[in-house]
């Protein structure tokens, strides 16, 4: 090379290694695709996939519509385990992927990153298929109205359902030769989403509500082993918040301990390092699907803290002190704030992580308590979960076997700290607002029952890093913290769960300015999502891009909805300020939703709670 040559290439070197570097990070040489820069572990997780993903925004939609292509939309979130076998199977797939670039633009989205859109597709899914799920994926025309609607998809036809390269040639190919088949539909799809709900009847009777909800859960309870409704088994705290509350039956409120009980004694409990699983493959909450989420630790910390105060069970207070632990230990970040989740699989198996041979732990503790610790924990040689997951042959879960034993602290601390040695599931980083305020609320309230001024103090951090990195200005919040950036506007969740928040902290400490901020939030909750006129609060802004229809979802799900807890906040807040603005809100909003919950209670337990709670203040004594 001459040296010329030499110095046109160092100089073309320079100009374009900025560029040839953001292709490709890392030491994988996967050329990356434009999710690299996003901070969503989850949209980062598909960053080195060859379809040509877009992250969620204007940008996408503007080239379907100039191209003329259909959309791929697929949403999911990091822990997902469902999620990362569509990710292995079809989205690393260069067939696939090489469909996917030819004839459609396709989009990622993180379901815990914009809430708002996930309801919007899930609601389009469940209207279409008649079930839900993740990964969510629905394909729209070019002017984003969808037309399609499933959840995971197989690499290969199984499961009777299509390979996922058969399905989408024929999709691109009806579209290419008949689109107008494909415009009917899609122009179906959109009338029916887009009439107005009906008005809400007026009134509701709280004492009628709160019967059928009693009369529902009675219908459902599993008298052997707890928990409401056949598997697969979520734990649903709102159902532990409801029995746990005033002038309910103690033969109701015996369901709730019962469950309580069976959910600390099964597998889905972590009996080594504290907190809960998502949620039961089984009626016997045994086998679990592993991911460990926020917000249920959260809302199982306040139920295990109520049962508590009404019992004063020592079991109780251990499994708190557990999840406590856990959150500490596992989902505290340095920086401040609480990650969201960990991870279901590690090293590509869901559960390896948890899972144990008999041998192992005779090795860790000795033959004689090794045996006894394998013993209460239903541990066998042959596995107890042997032939229920891919990958768990000779493999056991730990679970309490029977009513008898207990294993000493100091066998768990061992096998805990063995587990730790091993490749650990992923944790999802992003601090998601609401359930910091849920966890806020939790420790706070826990912190205060049990004396525990430490775990007041833990509420008390995490409500500063919220004020101090989530807000907008004017009591606004943003959705998400993730990688040093705030990013996202806040759904009604998350106004709602960091107020209830704090005003728990206001309780748990007597300090009056947490009282403060939680009014200026709950101004601002109430100014962006409750239209008084239509007697409606709604889940997003107005005028939130590219949604089909703007989604107002008042029915409690995994944890309680946002609606729900607003009407919890409104009713505290006027009891604590005297402020009767709270209370009109707080009552339109239950006046709204009056036909819903006459015609099915039992979908809004933590509604139903929080009006009750509006239509009795409690009883102050003042003592002079």
């Amino acid at each position: 090379m001459t040296r010329k040559a030499t110095a046109w290439f160092l100089v073309l070197s320079v100009v374009f290694l900025p560029f040839l570097l953001e292709a490709r990070v890392g030491g994988s040489g996967k050329k990356k695709n434009r999710l690299i820069r996003e901070k969503s572990p989850y949209l980062l997780q598909h960053a080195d996939n060859p379809v040509d993903w877009y992250p969620w925004g204007e940008e996408p939609f503007e080239v379907a519509k100039r191209e003329g292509k259909l959309i791929f939309l697929s949403i999911g979130y990091s822990t997902c385990h469902w999620c990362h076998v569509m990710e292995r199977e079809s989205f690393q797939d260069p067939v696939v992927a090489r469909v996917l670039n030819e004839h459609f633009v396709s989009i990622k989205v993180d379901r815990e990153e914009h809430p708002q859109v996930d309801e919007v597709y899930m609601s389009v899914a469940i209207a279409m298929t008649g079930r839900g799920g993740w990964p969510l994926t629905v394909i729209m025309t070019p002017d984003g109205v969808p037309f399609f609607a499933a959840t995971y998809i197989p690499r290969e036809p199984r499961y009777g359902l299509p390979g996922i390269v058969d399905l989408l040639t024929e999709i691109a190919r009806v579209w290419e030769k008949t689109p107008e088949r494909i415009r009917e539909v899609a122009r179906q799809v959109e009338e029916s989403f887009s009439r107005e709900p009906g008005k809400g009847a007026g009134k509701v009777d709280v004492n009628s509500l709160k019967e059928g909800i009693l009369s529902s859960l009675r219908e459902r309870f599993d008298e052997r082993w707890g928990g409401f409704g056949p598997e697969p088994k979520f734990p649903s705290p709102q159902n532990f918040f409801f029995l746990l509350g005033p002038e309910i039956p103690e033969k109701e409120r015996e369901m709730a301990l019962v469950t309580l009980e069976r959910l600390a004694r099964g597998g889905i409990h972590d009996h080594l390092g504290g907190g809960f699983h998502r949620y039961s493959t089984d009626r016997y909450w045994l086998v679990p699907h592993f991911e460990k989420m926020l917000y249920d630790q959260a809302g199982l910390l306040i139920a295990y803290t109520r049962a508590f105060a009404l019992t004063g069970r020592d079991d109780f207070r251990r499994v708190a002190e557990g999840i406590v632990s856990f959150l500490k230990r596992e989902l505290a970040l340095d920086g401040g704030g609480l990650a969201s989740a960990l991870d279901a699989d590690s090293e590509g198996v869901e559960g390896k992580y948890y899972l144990w041979k008999k041998e192992e732990i005779i090795s860790l503790l000795g033959d004689v308590e090794g045996e006894r610790v394998a013993r209460v924990f239903g541990v066998t040689e042959e596995g107890n979960v042997s032939g229920k997951g891919e990958g768990w042959e000779g493999l056991n879960l730990l679970y309490l076997k029977g009513e008898g034993g207990d294993v000493p602290e100091r066998a768990k601390h061992i096998l805990l700290n063995a587990r730790e040695r091993r490749i650990r599931p992923a944790r999802d980083d992003k601090v998601v607002t609401a359930w910091n305020g849920y966890s806020i609320w939790a420790l706070a309230y826990a912190g205060r029952v049990f004396g525990r001024s430490e775990w007041v103090e833990m509420a008390r951090e995490t409500a500063r890093f919220v004020l101090d990195n989530l807000r907008r200005g004017g009591g606004k919040l943003y959705r998400r913290w993730a990688g040093g950036e705030a990013k996202g506007r806040a759904v009604s969740e998350d106004y709602a769960y960091f107020t209830r928040g704090l005003i728990e902290l206001h309780r748990a400490t007597g300090e009056f300015p947490w009282l403060v901020k939680a009014a200026e939030v709950a101004g601002a909750m109430v100014d962006l999502f409750w239209d008084g006129e239509r007697k409606r609060f709604f889940d997003a802004e107005e005028g939130e891009e590219r949604l089909l229809f703007r989604p107002s979802q008042p029915q409690d799900g995994a944890y309680p909805s946002g609606t729900s807890v607003a009407v919890d906040v409104c009713a505290r807040l006027f009891f604590l300020t005297g402020d009767d603005s709270w209370r009109r809100v707080g009552e339109g909003i239950i006046e709204g939703l009056s036909s819903l919950l006459n015609r099915a209670p039992e979908a809004f337990p933590y509604l139903v709670s929080s009006a009750r709670l509006l239509a009795n203040p409690p009883t102050l004594v003042v003592i002079v």
